[in-house]
């Protein structure tokens, strides 16, 4: 008898105040989730990049960035008072998740797992 091992996958959708995704040229990027209380932390993308897991798709107009089993941080945490994202301070706060789907910032859908 063979078993697989499958993860769940839950839907990421970004909230209002995510960046654009050119924006991931000049640096890492933080994308929070529509409720505000996840974080996936993004590292910079390098838009020469024709291969790879996180790639800047200028062909399409505007760009978007697509996630092909891109392996990223997700912090957790809670919108404070003014709506920003407060992460947790503990140990477990942070951890890594596989991201696929494409961004194109506020509204995106992306699965996480």
């Amino acid at each position: 008898m063979a078993f697989s091992r499958t993860r769940a996958q839950t839907r990421f959708t970004a909230g209002e105040q995510a960046p654009a995704p050119m924006e991931a040229i000049g640096g890492d990027i933080q994308i929070t989730n529509h409720v505000g209380n996840l974080v996936l932390n993004v590292p910079q993308v390098d838009p020469a990049a024709r291969s790879g897991s996180i790639l800047l798709d200028t062909s399409v107009e505007p760009p978007v960035i697509r996630f092909i089993r891109a392996s990223v941080e997700v912090l957790y945490g809670m919108p404070d008072d003014d709506g920003n994202f407060v992460q947790f301070d503990h140990e477990l706060n942070s951890g890594r998740t596989q991201v696929n789907g494409v961004y194109a910032g506020p509204g995106s859908e992306l699965s996480v797992s």
